[in-house]
């Protein structure tokens, strides 16, 4: 199993209609999509990325650069 891991947490504890939920744990494992969607409701969020056991919050840009395989580094 790899140990590198890259998340999204959204930020605080929005209360969010069903319709909204039910969309997300659609777009479960497609992280690109899921961050376009949050934008269009204005939701805010973090990402995380866990590589070698350490987990560090990046910035779109460097989520960019690894999904683009970039050799983006935390």
């Amino acid at each position: 199993m790899p140990d590198d891991v890259i998340s999204l947490t959204l930020d605080g504890t929005p209360d969010l209609p069903s319709a909204i939920l039910q969309t997300l744990y659609r777009l479960t494992g497609r992280l690109e999509k899921t961050i376009a969607y949050l934008d269009e409701l204005g939701l805010p969020f973090a990402l995380h990325a866990q590589f070698d056991g350490e987990r560090d919050d990046i910035d779109r840009a460097t989520l960019r650069s690894i999904l683009e395989g970039d050799g983006g580094t935390l």
